[in-house]
């Protein structure tokens, strides 16, 4: 005889993220809002505008930018926000904490987080 267990899922988050079904760049193609390898600093400025304009007229740019801050979203244009605005917005010390993490890198030889150096007895005199 099979024995059933009920599935127990992590609670739906969607609140948090229903202020996208309201966005105007819901349907848009997302080259506007993301820069582009090779792309001069112009031609990023004029995306960057563009981008920025649509933001503008948007019912959930507030909420855009929020998450764009509190996610830490490092590319693209976010609540009529670009990656340079962002920035600034991040407090500084959260900024100095990701540089660090990504700094630090286990190598393969080092040993794996959590064990001991096994040091050699000296023999005694």
């Amino acid at each position: 005889m099979t024995t059933i267990r009920a599935l127990i899922l992590p609670k739906p988050i969607t609140p948090e993220w229903d202020w996208q079904i309201h966005a105007q760049c819901r349907q848009m193609d997302t080259e506007l809002f993301y820069s582009h390898d090779g792309e001069g600093r112009a031609a990023r400025a004029r995306r960057e505008r563009a981008a920025m304009e649509i933001c503008l007229g948007c019912p959930v740019r507030r909420a855009c930018a929020h998450h764009a801050v509190t996610a830490g979203e490092t590319y693209g244009v976010w609540g009529g926000t670009t990656e340079r605005d962002r920035q600034t917005m991040i407090p500084r010390a959260r900024r100095d904490e990701t540089r660090r993490r990504r700094a630090l890198r286990v190598l393969p030889r080092s040993r794996p987080p959590g064990t001991q150096m096994q040091w050699e007895s000296q023999p005694s005199a």
